[in-house]
């Protein structure tokens, strides 16, 4: 696993967590819970704004106290918890002519709860995360090919959903809960913990057999007068 590698889980795993349906066609999002009034969709959509903003502040605020490797895997497997649960309830609640009130409410206030976790866990973290895994010699060019890769993801978010939401609707959600599922897999066994971590200690821990595994321990280092690092002690 290399820091470039680890970059690039966040590159991509950050734009196609299904942030993009909620971002570039939460009205369509909202039609298929049964939410067709214009007004309303502008309500909702600006309350979910607001509230994307406050799992944005607060994930900001706790960055330094919750490991990154941690909030990645267990935001990531609770993404595809929740994007099921609007896909099941859009299914139910979301045809034409649907009575049920109080489920369409479900359907939204799920869709208000994946913004507020998406905003949690990844808004916060995706040019850290990526800046604090590259060596500061790579730093500039890592940060360039990071912006590049995440607008490619943005490009695909903009053009590939609007069509797999006219063909399927709803049930294209499910894309996203495969993917999300499989990116807390790769986040558990492949994400690097950089949390109070020195770059001397980063070097180490990405010269181990397997990083993530590393990072999760704590090591003791010495900057030798000679320029090498040298472990001092390791435990779990």
């Amino acid at each position: 696993m290399t820091t470039t590698a680890s970059s690039l889980l966040m590159c991509i795993n950050g734009q196609l967590a299904g942030n993009g349906l909620i971002t570039y066609f939460l009205p369509v999002v909202f039609a298929n819970a049964g939410v067709t009034s214009t007004h309303t969709q502008l309500v909702y959509n600006f309350a979910n704004s607001i509230l994307s903003a406050f799992g944005a502040f607060t994930g900001a605020a706790v960055a330094d106290k919750i490991g990154r490797r941690r909030r990645l895997y267990i935001g990531s497997f609770a993404l595809a918890c929740l994007l099921a649960i609007v896909a099941a309830l859009s299914s139910k609640y979301g045809k034409k002519g649907n009575t049920n009130i109080a489920g369409a409410h479900a359907s939204i206030a799920m869709i208000f709860v994946f913004g507020i976790v998406y905003a949690f866990t990844y808004t916060p973290l995706q040019a850290l995360y990526c800046a604090e895994v590259m060596s500061q010699d790579m730093r500039a060019k890592g940060m360039a090919v990071h912006i590049l890769i995440s607008n490619i993801a943005g490009f695909i978010n903009t053009f590939a959903n609007s069509v797999g939401l006219q063909k399927l609707s709803w049930k294209y959600y499910f894309v996203f809960v495969a993917w999300d599922l499989v990116a807390s897999v790769l986040w558990y066994f492949l994400g690097v913990e950089t949390v109070g971590r020195t770059l001397e200690e980063l070097d180490e821990i990405f010269d181990a057999s397997w990083p993530a595994r590393a990072s999760t321990q704590k090591v003791g280092v010495k900057l030798n007068a000679d320029g090498t690092v040298e472990v001092l002690d390791e435990k779990q």
